[in-house]
């Protein structure tokens, strides 16, 4: 047997250590325990009769020497982080590739996606494919059969295939940014992978973004599914349609359901705040959850469809990233790292391996005159590249790029090209970009460990200085108040016992409160920061509100009330205009498809100025974000996605005239396009956009475990 890094003495005998002590430890827990009881019984004894006394001495020493036995499993299983599992050297073998229809994978974190999936009988791979900006089924055959697209529904996004035990049946979630998703389902030809007939629906309730699970006698569909109090529903329907059965309901949220073997139970990943690191086993024919396996460190990734495996993203004490194979109920099976442009999409039936998915694609940046003219390419194609800011100076640009396979931060001349880098001194939380200052002094940014709770901290770039804002900031995502700058003050939202509090702090400073809000709601405001004022939005029942508060002050006004959603979870919170008299916010109309924009003006005191516009975008995206004001006040650039296709992405030009339909900037690029930012001038945009030149997929087999390198 070979061991690269020493003898398999050497090896064993750290193992043979831990479990020594762990023996140490229970036999020194059951003496302990036994003494005590000992002597609980010697003084109970006073008082009872001989023959309870001797009862009970019998029953306490028979416990006594059970501890043991019932000691050794519980200990087990709380050491699951801390086993010695194996780093091995994986093989790869390329399974499919293609120039012309684009993975839709995320190739560097399975955590949110998993659109891959092969057949049981190990000759078919299904995936999310997006082909002319439409998200569809496909299918190819290990014998080079295909590609087949087999989703064929009406709907613009089709998603995370899941096979039938048969491997001539597949399941999907079918939907578009309005309507849905819902299962659907449909029969192959198991010769071509063809369709026979038409897609089903399976499920008449809309369905989580975060899988489902097909039984082993192929029946029953296992699914989430969120309620209307904020909680999340798992429950299980007839896989030819019929009435859902709920299995369990809870504030936990609910990832990758699949079924057990056997079928009598359901696997969910679950956890708290995001942090994934526990299986729990629902039975199906009711019952209490049960905790199949928790980890203390790194993070769930996925759930393999036959309920053997799971996979886990994991940091060493290096702080070296990994992946890691696992048993459902917590045995580590091995370790492993993948080149920089490959992750995990999907498992390998009744093999210890995964399926992998390289993507080749760069993302120059474009500069746009705003009012026509043809794009300059500013960066060269061989990275993703992201507009952070254009600097208010109007010379220079905050953007994110790639080096030597490593992320950087650089400030780029525009017009003269030459860049200069910005270091983090730590490392960044989940992928999270750092905001700069309006001098470019100070940088914010949010680090730690992708498996931990983060933390905020501002960076000097002149003196080198390091500042922590909080280690408790409340908002996920930039809807909310993430930390931004506000010209020399850096807004961010902290956590303080069951209240939210949004701050504003500059370099040096004590923070000030901008406003405070309670920790029980299911969902924080999004929240605009105008100097000492403050927009926010409240969703209660069927109406939204837009109000605004003097920082500090508990007491705020509300500018508007309507039937729908105003800035709810998901949608653009406000932003102020330049001159601090209009706001701009997302809007729903009850059961409405697309979201408006709500535009509120005020008077030069504060006060609602007229009734608020609806800017309807008629002709413009069907969903928008990121609007950024002309200099001027007199319109909008706006990032959003075509009404055609799920991945029609563009930037548009707004008129405050809700007469006037909005333009479309990027209509001649017809490349997805990522971030943009509007220069200080309003002249100009630089945006990101995307060039993929081919997927491709791969069996990463871990070989020998007990042989690989440790």
């Amino acid at each position: 047997m070979y061991l690269a890094n020493g003898s398999l003495v050497q090896e064993l005998v750290p193992v043979l250590i831990s479990g020594l002590w762990g023996l140490f430890l229970i036999l020194v827990s059951a003496v302990v325990l036994a003494v005590a009881i000992a002597c609980l019984t010697s003084v109970l004894g006073m008082w009872l009769r001989p023959r309870d006394e001797l009862g009970l001495r019998r029953a306490v020493w028979l416990f006594a020497l059970a501890v043991p036995m019932l000691a050794g499993p519980a200990l087990a299983a709380q050491a699951v982080s801390a086993q010695k599992v194996p780093i091995v050297e994986p093989s790869f073998t390329r399974i499919f590739g293609t120039d012309s229809i684009e993975i839709s994978a995320n190739a560097s974190n399975i955590m949110d996606d998993r659109s891959v999936a092969v057949s049981p009988d190990g000759h078919w791979i299904a995936w999310e494919g997006v082909r002319e900006g439409v998200s569809e089924i496909w299918v190819v055959s290990m014998t080079g059969k295909g590609p087949v697209q087999v989703s064929g529904s009406a709907h613009d996004f089709n998603a995370n295939p899941v096979w039938f035990p048969d491997s001539r049946r597949l399941a999907f979630r079918s939907g578009s940014a309005a309507f849905g998703p819902f299962i659907h389902s449909v029969e192959l030809d198991p010769d071509t992978g063809h369709p026979v007939g038409p897609p089903r629906q399976v499920s008449i309730e809309p369905i989580q973004q975060r899988g489902f699970g097909v039984s082993p006698d192929g029946s029953r569909i296992a699914y989430g599914t969120p309620l209307d109090d904020g909680r999340q529903a798992l429950r299980v329907v007839p896989a030819n349609g019929g009435t859902a059965r709920t299995l369990w309901e809870t504030e936990a949220p609910i990832w990758w359901p699949v079924w057990s073997p056997n079928g009598e139970s359901v696997y969910v990943m679950t956890g708290v705040r995001r942090m994934m690191r526990v299986v729990r086993s629902l039975p199906v024919e009711g019952g209490a959850a049960k905790v199949a396996a928790e980890w203390e460190d790194g993070l769930l990734a996925a759930l393999s469809p036959d309920g053997r495996y799971v996979t886990r993203g994991v940091t060493t004490s290096s702080g070296e990233e990994l992946w890691e194979l696992a048993t459902i109920d917590g045995r580590g099976v091995a370790r492993f790292k993948l080149p920089e442009n490959m992750g995990p999409v999907g498992f390998w039936p009744g093999e210890p391996a995964i399926l992998a998915a390289a993507k080749d694609v760069a993302a120059p940046l474009q500069v746009l005159p705003v009012n026509g003219g043809p794009a300059r390419q500013l960066t060269e194609t061989r990275a993703m590249d992201s507009p952070l800011r254009w600097m208010p100076n109007g010379r220079e640009l905050f953007m994110e790029t790639q080096l030597d396979g490593e992320t950087v931060f650089m400030l780029m001349a525009v017009e003269a090209g030459g860049t200069r880098q910005v270091r983090l001194p730590e490392p960044r939380w989940r992928g999270t970009s750092p905001t700069i200052s309006d001098e470019g002094r100070y940088v914010g940014f949010v680090t730690g460990r992708y498996d931990e709770e983060p933390t905020v901290k501002t960076f000097d770039l002149q003196d080198g200085s390091v500042q922590l804002v909080t280690d408790s900031p409340c908002g996920r995502n930039r809807y909310q108040l993430w930390p931004t700058w506000d010209g020399d003050r850096f807004l961010y939202c902290e956590s303080a016992g069951d209240r939210h509090e949004y701050r504003a702090v500059s370099p040096g400073g004590l923070p000030e409160l901008l406003m405070s809000y309670s920790g029980d709601v299911r969902s924080l405001p999004s929240v605009g920061v105008r100097g000492n004022r403050v927009a926010f939005t409240k969703n209660e029942g069927e109406n939204g509100s837009l109000l605004v508060a003097t920082a500090g002050r508990e007491d705020a006004r509300s500018l508007v009330t309507l039937p729908g959603r105003i800035g709810a979870l998901g949608m653009q919170g406000p932003v102020w205009s330049p001159d601090g008299r209009t706001i701009v916010v997302g809007y729903a109309r009850p059961g409405g498809e697309d979201v408006e924009a709500l535009l509120v003006r005020l008077t030069a005191d504060g006060q609602l100025d007229g009734e608020p516009t609806i800017l309807e975008l008629e002709g413009g995206p069907l969903w928008w974000w990121d609007p950024q004001w002309l200099p001027d006040g007199g319109g909008l650039v706006i990032g959003g996605m075509g009404s055609a296709t799920v991945l029609d992405l563009g930037v548009w030009m707004v008129s405050l005239d809700p007469e006037v339909n909005p333009v479309e900037l990027t209509a001649d690029d017809p490349n997805p396009i990522g971030g943009f930012v509007l220069s200080p001038d309003g002249r100009q945009i630089v945006y990101s956009s995307e060039r993929p030149s081919g997927s491709s997929f791969w069996k990463v087999e871990l070989g020998d475990i007990e042989g690989g390198r440790r």
